[in-house]
């Protein structure tokens, strides 16, 4: 797989893995609810960003509307 997401709010763990960064995406397990603040991981085989989310921007993530521009922003952070 080449991109891997690794989302941690509080302590529940999401993982996902895709060709591409949308399918990543797109696989990420859903949380039930979201009140805190997360972790989000992206990485590649050579780079990894991490970014502190707030829940709302945490919770895009899982919008079916927003995915492909969420997907197209974190490549850029991984150029």
């Amino acid at each position: 797989m080449k991109y891997s997401i690794l989302v941690k709010i509080g302590s529940d763990v999401y993982r996902s893995k895709g060709d591409s960064m949308l399918e990543a995406l797109e696989n990420l397990p859903q949380p039930v609810k979201i009140f805190q603040k997360g972790i989000l991981t992206i990485s590649t085989e050579d780079k990894s960003v991490d970014r502190v989310l707030m829940p709302m921007r945490l919770k895009r993530l899982w919008y079916k509307i927003s995915q492909p521009v969420l997907a197209k922003n974190f490549e850029f952070l991984l150029a």
